[in-house]
């Protein structure tokens, strides 16, 4: 009987146990990430239509003018923002925020890439 009374306890005890304890994490992402492998494959000479088939629609473009001519440069950004939760029921609870982001750009003139960089 004892040995009954000590398994109920144990089952009850692993049961409950998943009820005191939750965790949680919300991940949510914006933007296009460009990988730096991608990134290296764009080298000075190619074309805006190849970059565009490549990375995908610039977030931004902004057209520049200097001394060496008009330029173009596009901007693609993305944002990662991660939400992690805890508790134990009627004890603790915690939270953490995260960010990470970042944006790739591509420096064009006269339609072909010249400079390439990740801020």
């Amino acid at each position: 009987m004892r040995l009954q009374i000590v398994l109920a306890a144990s089952f009850l005890a692993l049961g409950l146990s998943s009820c005191l304890f939750s965790s949680n994490r919300k991940v949510d992402t914006s933007g296009q990430y460009i990988s730096p492998t991608t990134m290296e494959q764009v080298k000075p000479g190619e074309t805006q239509e190849f970059v565009q088939a490549l990375f995908g629609e610039p977030t931004t473009k902004v057209s520049t003018e200097s001394d060496e001519g008009d330029s173009e440069i596009w901007k693609w950004s993305y944002s990662t923002d991660t939400r992690d939760t805890g508790s134990v029921f009627l004890i603790a609870s915690s939270s953490t925020r995260s960010h990470a982001g970042g944006a790739v750009y591509v420096e064009f003139q006269e339609g072909e890439v010249v400079k390439v960089w990740r801020d």
